[in-house]
């Protein structure tokens, strides 16, 4: 069996949700070895349609929107929805008290218009971080059945920018 090449992983996600639709996308194993949670193709696809639905109007093409998640597939579906709007993630661990500087220093070098978390970060936000305007936005509210209403991805351009990366290296004072 040959298999297809693309040229974005946007067109990916739409074919394999089309032929392989109960095949597993991703499978996070929370201690390296037991499987903690997953999603086939077609869920990651519904997920990620309705996420991105949910993005409308909060944003335009190439805005910068934190992707701020502790590990586990919120993120991968986050960063497919900001692919799909052509938005430009900057990926971030939830800040605690020994990390607010380097997320400050984040924050305010990429000029997000939006900060994407869970419903358990959003309720314990109070680190004292410089939020610089930014709306913060817990997405564990994103209804698969009602934000599917256009039920397509946009089509991400292969120029695009994908995401930020932050090291630590680039975060220092």
């Amino acid at each position: 069996m040959e298999v297809p090449r693309y040229n974005k992983i946007t067109d990916a996600l739409i074919n394999n949700a089309l032929l392989l639709p109960d095949k597993h996308a991703y499978i996070f194993l929370l201690d390296g070895e037991n499987k903690t949670q997953a999603l086939t193709f077609k869920e990651l696809y519904h997920k990620v349609v309705a996420f991105s639905n949910f993005l409308d109007n909060k944003c335009v093409k190439n805005d910068r929107v934190l992707i701020c998640y502790p590990p586990g597939l919120e993120y991968i579906v986050a960063f497919y929805a900001c692919l799909s709007k052509r938005l430009i993630a900057v990926p971030i661990y939830p800040p605690d008290t020994r990390n607010n500087a380097r997320i400050n220093c984040i924050i305010e070098d990429c000029e997000a218009k939006l900060a994407l978390t869970s419903l358990d970060f959003y309720e314990k936000s109070d680190f004292g971080l410089n939020y610089h305007g930014i709306s913060w936005t817990s997405t564990n509210f994103v209804n698969e059945e009602t934000d599917n209403a256009n039920n397509l991805l946009v089509e991400a351009d292969t120029e695009d920018i994908a995401f930020l990366q932050y090291t630590s290296g680039s975060t220092s004072n």
